[in-house]
């Protein structure tokens, strides 16, 4: 008599094969597609009961299940969580938050086709060696009126939903044995009585719904169903063992060292790392020990390995909801239930620190971090760890930067446990303030204090739906009228205790007045309309002196030379400061002539908006030299960067004296052909700015492609604007003015360019 391919044992490892890909699939698939796991299931039993509808079963399983659209999907989260559960989460985190490289690609293409060959090309070629198709009596009407009409429909569904028609043929296909048996076989018995009467069946359901038990309970972070769990489960696991494979009478010494067992490793959770180590080395004894005992008794080895095995590498950790053998860097380890989502299995690990201090040993500092069921997600270098939001989805995170014992920032970050990723990470981005501004926005500051950045959770809704966290730049937004700046001038304090000072004084006392009213009134926070408010609070100024009656360029002009009398000593503090007044003086030129222009174009509402867009633009490309420049005072650093921002202010403020001629009709204008290819492209102006985006890191937060990006194409958007409100003429020359203004532009971004502070390199 011929072999048959598929024995006793190819049975069991078939069964579990496709229960662990079962597992998977499920969490992936439409309700529809879940009967695809059942007919699976049943055709490992028919193979090995060489039914006549293996052959049968096996093709049609193959065609349904060949037209799912996510096969690997259940093959990549088992590659996922086989390597979290060793310890290597946060590598996998990296690795699947963004597309796969090739090389991973090819690993999980590997696994996906060995165990897909599995899947759906075993049982054909078991249904083709067992050569029982034969025995099916094709010649029965009953088939042909089940197999006609719903290959008929089909087909139909085929030509109106594609894979969803062959999937639903496939799976009524392989419901053709259950069918025939109800039509010709079933001699008033009853199919559950059946299923009931198989005891492979009855022991194989009994399994899995212990093991669903376990991952369950593992999921779900319940303490009492945790201790419960693990003083009954691992138990009756031996218990099952023993009466399934029919080892004889179940000891009791073993199911007592198992509970035990599971004792130590719930203890194991609140423990210090040495006592974790031995608590664990104690409970994978006391299993030791139930296996050999079974072994000693019986003479037999498969089933007390398999308990051996199975409790302290799948049972205890899947209870667990974590892999207990890894956390063992750790003086402390807890779930953290205070105002913290733990639904995922999150649990903080805690250590402290200890530092020699003239020959003494001491607590120096606790660190903490998180780790998931699997294993290390966030390094332990935390000493804060806190709930961002009510819902405990967000946490925050703080790592001071020290230097020796001085702290000198914080930095925060967020983590979404849910995701296990980053929405901001401290190691891309120095955040040292996290301030709350509602359920789902929060503000975020940088080390100098300014409120660069804001926050927004999932869910929130502002013009559009965000189901994501994200960031957006915040730009200053605060207003300060005319009236409060000039109150500000009246009550100037004149008299400077300062021998270059008392110099400018004595040279100009007009320009010495204006000067210190600059700087005095300058104190205001600074945003688009306190900058345009402080210039026209200047104008109005210079247009009440008696001495300058309005002149304002020659007030300015004054000003300019004038406050170079400070750079008579030569000190480079002394320049820096001098070009902080040239800087101001720049902005002031720049703020008037764009309130030239609105003053002039009321009708034109965009034109404040572009003016608004200019500034927030302008101001972050100058805090974007703080990425670039030190602060140092004693340095020619700030004096470099004035001169930049100068270049830029004086550069539009040329830009919109020529606008102020296009609006008014007086100028029409056109690219010069010699200038037209130089101009780069929209496309040219998204590529520069990739550079500076991460597709690697999700929480990557630059300030290039982050704050910088999102104003110019604000800015830009604006220009747009304004060129569609304006007559055809006028709005033709606007818009070509605009491509080489743009250009311009984007030229001094470029100009802010630093290959190494890209994070591709």
């Amino acid at each position: 008599m011929k072999r048959s391919l598929y024995g006793h044992k190819m049975f069991i490892v078939d069964l579990i094969l496709v229960s662990i890909w079962a597992f998977f699939f499920s969490r992936y698939c439409s309700p529809g597609m879940l009967l695809l796991i059942p007919i699976r299931i049943a055709l490992s039993f028919e193979m090995r009961d060489k039914s006549p509808w293996t052959l049968v079963s096996a093709v049609t399983f193959l065609i349904a299940y060949s037209a799912v659209n996510n096969f690997e999907r259940p093959f990549e989260r088992m590659f996922f969580n086989l390597f979290c559960a060793i310890g290597e989460s946060e590598l996998m985190v990296d690795i699947f938050s963004k597309p796969l490289e090739w090389e991973m690609k090819a690993w999980i293409g590997s696994i996906s086709a060995l165990w897909g060959i599995w899947l759906i090309a075993l049982p054909v070629v078991v249904g083709i060696q067992q050569r029982r198709i034969k025995a099916i009596q094709w010649k029965k009407k009953g088939i042909w009126i089940y197999i006609v009409p719903a290959t008929v429909f089909c087909v139909w569904l085929m030509l109106e939903e594609g894979e969803v028609g062959v999937i639903l043929w496939g799976i009524l296909m392989a419901l053709l044995p259950l069918a025939y048996w109800t039509i010709y076989n079933r001699k008033s018995r009853s199919l559950v009585q059946l299923i009931i009467d198989d005891t492979r069946i009855r022991w194989y359901l009994a399994y899995a719904i212990f093991m669903l038990a376990v991952v369950t309970i593992g999921l779900k972070d319940i303490f009492s169903l945790k201790l419960i769990g693990l003083l009954v489960l691992p138990p009756l696991f031996c218990i099952m063992l023993t009466k399934s494979m029919r080892m004889g009478v179940v000891l009791t010494r073993c199911c007592v060292a198992l509970s035990v067992a599971g004792w130590f490793y719930w203890l194991s959770l609140d423990v210090e790392e040495c006592a974790t180590i031995v608590l664990l080395c104690v409970a994978v004894a006391l299993i030791l020990f139930a296996g050999v005992t079974v072994i000693v008794r019986t003479r037999r080895w498969s089933m007390p390995i398999v308990l051996m095995v199975s409790v302290p590498v799948v049972i205890a950790p899947g209870i667990l909801g974590m892999n207990p053998y890894i956390v063992t860097d750790s003086e402390h380890t807890h779930i953290y239930v205070t105002n913290l989502s733990v639904r995922n299995g999150v649990y903080v690990v805690e250590k402290y620190i200890e530092t020699n201090v003239d020959g003494k040993r001491y607590h120096c500092k606790r660190v903490q971090g998180l780790r998931d069921r699997y294993g290390l997600i966030l390094p332990m270098q935390y000493e804060e760890i806190k709930p961002l939001d009510r819902w405990g989805r967000y946490i925050a995170v703080n790592t001071p930067i020290r230097y020796g014992c001085l702290i000198s920032d914080q930095r925060y970050g967020v983590f979404d446990l849910r995701t296990r990723k980053f929405i901001l990470n401290p190691d891309d981005v120095a955040i040292s303030q996290i301030e709350k501004i509602d359920d789902r926005a929060f503000k975020l500051e940088n080390p100098e204090g300014r409120y660069f950045a804001t926050l927004y959770m999932p869910g929130e809704y502002r013009g559009k739906y965000f189901p994501d966290a994200h960031i957006e730049p915040h730009f200053a937004d605060g207003e300060t009228s005319i009236e409060n700046f000039l109150s500000i001038a009246q009550n100037s304090e004149l008299d400077i205790d300062d021998q270059y000072w008392k110099e400018m004084r004595r040279k100009s006392p007009h320009a010495y007045r204006l000067l210190v009213v600059m700087l005095q009134l300058g104190g205001e926070e600074g945003s688009p309309m306190n900058d345009l408010n402080y210039a026209r609070a200047i104008r109005e100024f210079i247009n009440s002196d008696a001495f300058y009656k309005g002149n304002l360029n020659k007030a300015l002009d004054d000003v300019v030379k004038l406050s170079a009398t400070i750079t008579d000593s030569g000190a480079q503090r002394d320049i820096n400061v001098w070009t902080d007044y040239l800087r101001l003086i720049a902005s002031i030129r720049t703020s008037l002539a764009y309130d030239s222009v609105m003053t002039d174009f009321p009708d034109n509402e965009w034109i404040n908006k572009e003016y608004v867009a200019w500034h927030n633009l302008i101001e972050v490309m100058a805090y974007y030299l703080d990425y670039l420049y030190s602060s140092e005072t004693y340095r020619a650093v700030p004096e470099e960067k004035n001169t930049t921002i100068i270049r830029w202010l004086d550069q539009r403020n040329r830009s919109l004296n020529k606008e102020h001629e296009i609006l008014s009709g007086n100028l029409i204008y056109s690219v010069d052909p010699a200038k037209a290819d130089s101009i780069k492209s929209d496309s040219e102006y998204r590529d520069f700015f990739l550079n500076y985006h991460s597709y690697s890191t999700p929480g990557y937060y630059n300030p290039m492609w982050n704050e910088v990006k999102v104003a110019f194409d604000e800015w830009k958007s604006a220009r747009e604007k304004i060129a569609e409100q304006l007559d055809p003429h006028k709005s033709l020359s606007y818009r070509e003015y605009t491509k080489e203004v743009v250009d311009s532009v984007f030229s001094s971004i470029e100009g802010l360019d630093w290959p190494e502070f890209r994070p591709a390199l």
